[in-house]
């Protein structure tokens, strides 16, 4: 049986693109599931160096990205 390979640095690779990281999230959304979209968003922001980064770049504030999103669920992005 073939050993099966780790996705997440391809995945974290191909988020690098901004068509792509959109793409991923606006798949997540779809699905309706609060974690699941925290999950991808902290996959996103892994691309763009951290939460810190992501805030900057997206005009949000890092502190709501922590504790508006997360509100109910065990936050994956901490």
């Amino acid at each position: 049986m073939k050993k099966s390979k780790a996705y997440q640095p391809d995945l974290i690779e191909s988020l690098r693109d901004a068509s792509e990281a959109e793409g991923y999230l606006n798949a997540t959304l779809e699905e309706d599931d609060p974690e699941l979209f925290l999950v991808a968003l902290r996959n996103v922001a892994e691309t763009q160096e951290g939460v810190a980064q992501l805030a900057e770049k997206s005009k949000l504030n890092r502190e709501s990205l922590y504790k508006d999103h997360g509100r109910g669920h065990r936050n994956p992005l901490m």
